[in-house]
């Protein structure tokens, strides 16, 4: 694919300085790719500017005290999780923002205490589970400090062994025109849930017609 040189910067560091990019051309992560491990990492749109400290190496590390604790559901709903912790020894926190990578969770947010000090804030990751048959992921909580460091912690999301029913009926079946016929459905779930309803669905159809059905029985 093609690659783009966003910018290439040429300075002379005289003194604490701090360079920002923002931009409505920065591109969007759908469009990049990184081949070298050591790339950096891209900030989302969203979040600029981007603020990066370009001065003596003495500037201030954004770290987390207290994370999540790894989290287990066994059924859909809305959860909350207990308080983490990120602090900063010398700067401020600028931004705190959560990724999830997995499937059976949306809408994870961070929910911020209210803060006391610009280097001190606390708050809980909110989400929900809207697909326990899916196999969970990892929530990851990012913290941005006026230096333009960024630290990460996170916590795994299990939904573990809830299986799907599952129906025990024939492939196909046939019957002549104007019987009655009898077919029996059973349902299994190797959980032990409560089943719910059985819908089926059918269609009619001649051996030697090359046409789509459009006649469901009634």
């Amino acid at each position: 694919g093609s690659r783009v040189l966003l910018a290439t910067i040429e300075f002379t560091i005289e003194d604490s300085t701090t360079i920002c990019i923002d931009s409505c051309f920065w591109p969007p992560t759908g469009q990049l790719a990184y081949s070298r491990s050591d790339a950096v990492t891209y900030i989302p749109r969203h979040y600029l500017p981007v603020c990066q400290y370009v001065g003596p190496y003495w500037h201030s590390h954004v770290f987390f005290t207290d994370g999540v604790e790894n989290q287990l559901h066994t059924s859909v709903g809305h959860y909350s999780t207990d308080d983490f912790t990120v602090m900063d020894d010398g700067g401020t926190i600028e931004a705190i923002w959560a990724t999830f990578s997995g499937a059976g969770v949306e809408n994870v947010t961070i929910i911020l205490n209210a803060a006391v000090l610009q280097d001190h804030k606390s708050g809980h990751v909110e989400y929900d589970v809207t697909d326990v048959c899916q196999s969970g992921g990892t929530v990851t909580i990012y913290a941005r400090n006026n230096s333009g460091m960024i630290a990460t912690d996170d916590f795994v999301v299990t939904l573990p062994g809830n299986d799907p029913p599952y129906l025990t009926l024939p492939d196909a079946w046939r019957a002549l025109a104007g019987y009655t016929m009898l077919l029996e459905v059973n349902g299994v779930d190797p959980d032990g849930d409560i089943m719910g309803d059985i819908e089926l669905e059918a269609v009619w159809y001649q051996d030697d017609s090359l046409q789509a059905p459009t006649n469901p029985p009634s």
